[in-house]
């Protein structure tokens, strides 16, 4: 195994698109809500992109998570649009991810 960084995140996997980094990215996501750690677009992104490639481990309460960071942090720059572009229109309509509940 090697060390691959994605964004703050020095973690260890085989390649950059290893599906075993998904459960350190989404803590990664936990503490920068819990922990207020700084806010990390391109992990942030990238865990979006790992659901993409590895749809069966895609976690919904995550998703949300991300697209709810993207919008407080990254609220003057485009980083929600670039978050729901990564988002599997499937997604979107099965787990009502963009609707008000």
């Amino acid at each position: 195994m090697t060390k691959v960084k994605i964004g703050n995140l020095q973690l260890e996997a085989s390649d950059r698109y290893d599906p075993v980094i998904i459960a350190s990215l989404e803590q990664h996501v936990t503490s920068q809500i819990q922990e207020s750690k700084p806010y990390d677009k391109e992990a942030n992104l990238f865990l979006l992109k790992l659901y993409q490639f590895n749809t069966s481990k895609t976690n919904v309460e995550f998703v949300k998570k991300v697209l709810i960071l993207a919008l407080m942090y990254g609220g003057a720059t485009n980083d929600f649009t670039l978050a729901t572009y990564l988002i599997q229109d499937k997604q979107v309509c099965t787990a009502n991810i963009l609707t008000r509940q």
